[in-house]
Formats: structure tokens, C-alpha cells, sequence
């Protein structure tokens, strides 16, 4: 899949404009979720490693590997200087026999975070069920300590559609307890009628990670900077919470093409950072 010529140049100016080192005031490191590219990671990764740190992405977080050994990852990162922000893995991948081979790899590829992107949907229905989900995750988190790995989970948006006046989101972290660390959508979290913002505040300093999305009412998820988000007050209260190591850009819109949405959000991300 080839990269159009206009848009190398739009990368090269980008990554004199918006790269960590040419924007002062930047005060988290950014990454891209690679399920924003995934068609391009799955026909290059190499290719589009390299892209991204054009760019000035200072880092990446996995969902797949699309094929890939850990070691020949690992290599790919280190050739484009970028930092593994974490990886999305299936819940089943951390259970049983699979745990041992889900550490294995992480370990190889230079990861340490390990986010559970869902859990099934058996859970979902009752408040008593996100409280077991979360009491599941509770303990995989206390035998992947003692691997060196840190478990999150990361939201969409029916964890905050009320189930009897109790949100899930707050059952299920509850239950969690603080070693389950939050990975906050906030696009999600505006589409299932949160306030991300008053999110930020009351798991103040459970928030490891925050993927950097907007939403538009009666249109879904859009590119960055076409949603209803209060970006001003949402990055207010990222910065204003040094337990929050990355801002991750995941570009989910339909309008997205190729890699245009990633070199445009990377340039609008910037003046907040």
C-alpha cells in the first residue's frame, strides 16, 4: 500500500513542527495507537514505524502484531527510537496456559503494560458482573506483578451507561482495586454521556494512559478536533496529573484513510501539549 508523495511532505514538515524536541511546553510523551494504520502495519509494519516517528510520535501502543516475531519488533522499534506505550491483549490471552507465552512475548518486544481492551460480554449486563470482571482482573494483576508487568483496562462507552443508577465503570475499578490501572478513552467516555473531564478528576492518580479521541453526537467517533470534546479542559486535566504517562491518539473514524488522520492529529494534539 503506497504512501502518497503529498503526504511525505506533509510528514517531513510535520516532524520539524511537531516533533517533542521543536514544540516547547511538551509534557507528555505521545503515542498512536497502531490499530488507527492497522491496514498499513499489516501490509509494513517497518514501513510504518518509520512513518510514524517522522511524525514525531515518541512511541507506539500494539493491538496485534500483525505477524510479527517479538524480537524483529523489537529491533523495528529501537531503528525508529520509539518507546512501547503498552499493548491491547484479549483477556483469554492472560488466562490459563496462554499467560506464560502473552508475558513471554511483551517481555522480548520491551513492554510492561499489558491493557484488556474489553471483557465479554457476559459480564456486561449486571453491576454484579463488572464487579466480578473486575475482581477477575484483580488477581491476574498480583501474578503479573511479580513478572514486572502492570494489568489496565481500557473503556468504551457502555461503561458509563448506568445499570440501576450505578455506573459500571465505577463498580468494575472498585472491584478492581488501584492495581488495575485506568485506561481512560475519553471519546468513549463523552459517548456513553460522561464528562470526561470529571473522569480525570475523580481517578486522579489511577490513570495510567489516556487515548486521545473525539466524539460528535449523531455522527459517532470523528477525527480530533471535529467532536463536542472540551479538548482545552480535557488536556488542563491530563497535565494537571503526573501519573499519567502517555497521551495516545486513536484515530477510529470512518473518514479515516490511509494515514492522514495520524499526520493531521499529531499537528492539532501539539497546541495542547
Amino acid at each position: 500500500m503506497n504512501l502518497a508523495r503529498r503526504d511525505f511532505f506533509c510528514a517531513t514538515a510535520c516532524c520539524l513542527l511537531c516533533s517533542g524536541k521543536a514544540v516547547p511546553g511538551n509534557k507528555r510523551p505521545l503515542a498512536v495507537q497502531l490499530y488507527s494504520v492497522r491496514l498499513l502495519a499489516q501490509a509494513d509494519l517497518a514501513r510504518i514505524l518509520n512513518r510514524v516517528a517522522q511524525l514525531g510520535y515518541q512511541g507506539v501502543e500494539f493491538a496485534g502484531y500483525y505477524g510479527h516475531a517479538a524480537d524483529e519488533i523489537r529491533r523495528m522499534l529501537e531503528e525508529n527510537h520509539l518507546r512501547v506505550a503498552g499493548a491491547h491483549v484479549k483477556l483469554e490471552t492472560l488466562l490459563g496456559e496462554e499467560l506464560a507465552g502473552t508475558v513471554g512475548f511483551n517481555r522480548e518486544m520491551g513492554n510492561r503494560t499489558l491493557i484488556v481492551p474489553s471483557i465479554p460480554e457476559a459480564y456486561r449486563h449486571t453491576i454484579q458482573g463488572w464487579r466480578d470482571a473486575g475482581r477477575q482482573l484483580k488477581e491476574l494483576a498480583a501474578k503479573l506483578r511479580t513478572s514486572g508487568f502492570t494489568l489496565g483496562y481500557h473503556n468504551h462507552a457502555h461503561e458509563f451507561e448506568r445499570i440501576g443508577g450505578e455506573l459500571p465503570f465505577d463498580a468494575f475499578f472498585d472491584a478492581a482495586g488501584t492495581d488495575i490501572k485506568v485506561q481512560l478513552d475519553v471519546g468513549h467516555a463523552l459517548q456513553g454521556g460522561a464528562d470526561p473531564v470529571d473522569v480525570l478528576r475523580r481517578y486522579r492518580h489511577r490513570i495510567a494512559s489516556v487515548h486521545i479521541k473525539d466524539y460528535a453526537p449523531g455522527k459517532g467517533i470523528v477525527e480530533f478536533g471535529e467532536g463536542a470534546m472540551d479538548w482545552r479542559s480535557v488536556f488542563t486535566a491530563i497535565l494537571s496529573d503526573r501519573h499519567i504517562e502517555w497521551c495516545i491518539s486513536e484515530e477510529e473514524a470512518q473518514s479515516c484513510r490511509d494515514d492522514h488522520c495520524i499526520t493531521g492529529s499529531i499537528r492539532k494534539i501539539r497546541e495542547y501539549l
